[in-house]
C-alpha cells in the first residue's frame, strides 16, 4: 500500500508559516509514521530584485511582531532583513524543492533549519550557499544539492 501524502501548502520567508511551525510540528510527530510529508511551495514574493526600502522592513517587521504576538513564536528582530536585502522568495523555495527531489524524507529538516535561519539567526537564506551550508544538516550530500538547486533554473 503507498503511503498517503500530507500535502504542506509552505513558504520558507512567510511568518505566518513560521508562526505556525509549533503547531505543525506536533501534527508532524504525531503522523509521520503515517503518512509522507511533501511540500506545496506557496510563491509568496518570487523574482525580487531591488533591495527592501526603510519602509519595507517596517512593514514587514510589523507583520512579523504580529505573528509573534498571536502565536508565540519567537523572531530575532535584530539585524533581520538588513540594508542591501533583496526580498526573493523563490530561492530558499527552490532549495527545499531540490532536497525534496534528492531525500523526499529529509525535506521537514531542511525546510525547518532554513526557516530558522531566517527568522531566529537573521541569516540571508536568499543566497545559494547559505542554502548549501544547511544542506549538510539533514545529510544531503553537497554535489547533489548544487545540481538538483541549480537544474530548476
Amino acid at each position: 500500500m503507498t503511503q498517503p501524502i500530507l500535502w504542506y501548502f509552505v513558504e520558507p520567508m512567510c511568518s505566518w508559516c513560521w508562526g505556525f511551525a509549533t503547531t505543525f510540528e506536533k501534527v508532524k510527530d504525531t503522523f509521520e509514521d503515517q503518512v509522507r510529508i511533501a511540500f506545496i511551495m506557496g510563491g509568496l514574493r518570487p523574482g525580487g530584485k531591488d533591495p527592501v526600502t526603510s519602509q519595507f522592513r517596517d512593514d514587514i517587521l510589523h507583520h512579523w511582531h504580529e505573528v509573534e504576538k498571536m502565536t508565540g513564536a519567537n523572531f530575532n528582530f535584530e539585524g533581520a532583513m538588513p540594508e542591501g536585502f533583496i526580498y526573493n522568495t523563490e530561492i530558499p523555495s527552490r532549495a527545499i524543492i531540490a532536497v525534496s527531489e534528492i531525500s523526499p524524507e529529509k525535506n521537514y529538516a531542511y525546510y525547518k533549519s532554513v526557516q530558522e535561519a531566517f527568522y531566529k539567526d537573521s541569516m540571508d537564506i536568499t543566497q545559494a550557499e547559505q542554502l548549501l551550508m544547511f544542506a549538510d544538516r539533514p545529510g544531503i550530500e553537497p554535489e547533489k544539492f548544487r545540481a538538483s538547486f541549480h537544474s530548476a533554473t
